[in-house]
């Protein structure tokens, strides 16, 4: 997953071998009818992609071995300001499985956005930093399925007392 989510801001094709698990993720999610955020398994291999857990995973499993400052895979706060950076790159680089030999089954595209709206999850927690990510699925008919993701994490003490 590292090699696929460095690559992403270069390689918005799926044509690259580390894409290869990415589609096989989505497609087995995505090929079930998801109509509503219910029918969303958030604990499936989908729900940990699009929370970046396995890029953490094994950004963390890199830095360690390479005896790399390991702050922003094991600072939470760290982890975030990386994440809405790397967001914001991507964000203007949807990929898709057009016209390569990756492509995915029932998905035309995909591409996340970071989403400054409130929600539920931040209306009823204002004492946290929220960051949410939608995640855009447009399938190969037309239609499209935004699934949001969102992090929540408690305020820092910024004066460092």
């Amino acid at each position: 997953m590292l090699d696929f989510f460095c690559s992403w801001a270069l390689h918005v094709k799926l044509q690259e071998e580390p894409a290869k698990r990415v589609v096989q993720i989505v497609d087995e999610v995505l090929s079930k009818p998801i109509t509503r955020m219910q029918d969303f398994d958030q604990d499936s291999k989908l729900g940990a992609l699009m929370n970046f857990r396995p890029f953490f995973g094994e950004l963390d499993r890199f830095l360690k071995e390479n005896d790399l400052p390991r702050i922003i895979a094991t600072d939470i706060y760290e982890h975030q300001i990386f994440t809405n950076l790397y967001v914001d790159i991507i964000g203007d680089c949807p990929l898709s499985s057009k016209d390569t030999d990756k492509a995915f089954k029932v998905v035309e595209s995909l591409k996340v956005k970071r989403n400054h709206e409130p929600n539920p999850i931040t209306d009823a927690n204002p004492q946290m930093f929220h960051f949410t990510y939608d995640w855009t699925f447009t399938y190969k008919n037309g239609q499209s399925l935004t699934l949001p993701s969102t992090h929540s994490v408690g305020m820092k003490d910024l004066r460092g007392s």
